[in-house]
């Protein structure tokens, strides 16, 4: 599962710079040993795509000096992009209160390692009655550890105006900094299914839902890219 960007090996180049620092303009053409229409023209590649931030840091008249910045919304996909190899992989999932709902980080966790993926970490949106269902049954069926809990009441999760949905973009920046993640749209709302996919689709991460095959067995469905019509509206 891999996201398609047609990037030539020049604006690798430049984008495996820009990973270690920002540049200016005029550092980055030297740096790189081109012309400044050359490099313009690399760069408004790189910005059609959103992988870098051309920022604007001193103007006299026409004349611009500008600053130039990997994006951060899309470290997951330039880390792909350049096939730099992180050892950090972490599941933002979650689960509800009913049934044996609260088995679904392991379910996802273990189908996830059938098709190579390693967690490392586990992040969990849920409300507090479901993680105290899960404590419960921590020791007696063996489950998981969970290293990041969110708490939220159930109707938030159902409601565009709410916390949870102010909250996760923060969330998933802070997150991404450190590892690759996977995120899950299975548990909770629609809502949050399709909020999930949205920042999935923004920021390169890929996504599945876990639904079952022809003999009732679990089976990872992947969604990465399914396209949203329009804006949720409350």
């Amino acid at each position: 599962m891999k996201y398609k960007t047609k990037i030539s090996e020049r604006q690798k180049l430049i984008l495996k710079s820009l990973m270690e620092k920002s540049y200016r303009q005029n550092e980055l053409q030297e740096l790189l040993g081109i012309t400044s229409p050359g490099l313009l023209y690399h760069l408004n590649i790189l910005e059609k795509y959103a992988l870098i931030i051309k920022t604007t840091i001193q103007q006299i008249g026409n004349a611009k000096i500008n600053e130039i910045s990997i994006n951060p919304f899309q470290l997951q996909r330039i880390r792909e992009i350049l096939d730099l190899k992180i050892k950090n992989c972490t599941l933002i999932t979650g689960f509800g209160e009913l049934g044996t709902g609260y088995q679904l980080p392991d379910a996802s966790s273990e189908l996830l390692k059938k098709h190579h993926y390693k967690i490392n970490r586990i992040v969990c949106f849920t409300t507090k009655k479901a993680e105290a269902i899960r404590n419960e049954k921590v020791k007696e069926e063996k489950l998981m550890k969970i290293n990041q809990y969110y708490h939220y009441d159930y109707e938030e999760y159902r409601n565009l105006n709410s916390s949870f949905f102010s909250d996760l973009n923060s969330i998933i920046l802070e997150e991404i900094k450190e590892a690759n993640l996977l995120i899950d749209i299975t548990p909770l709302s629609k809502l949050y299914s399709f909020e999930m996919l949205k920042k999935a689709n923004k920021y390169g991460i890929l996504c599945f839902y876990m639904g079952q095959d022809e003999e009732g067995k679990d089976k990872l469905i992947w969604m990465s890219k399914v396209k949203i019509e329009g804006e949720m509206i409350q």
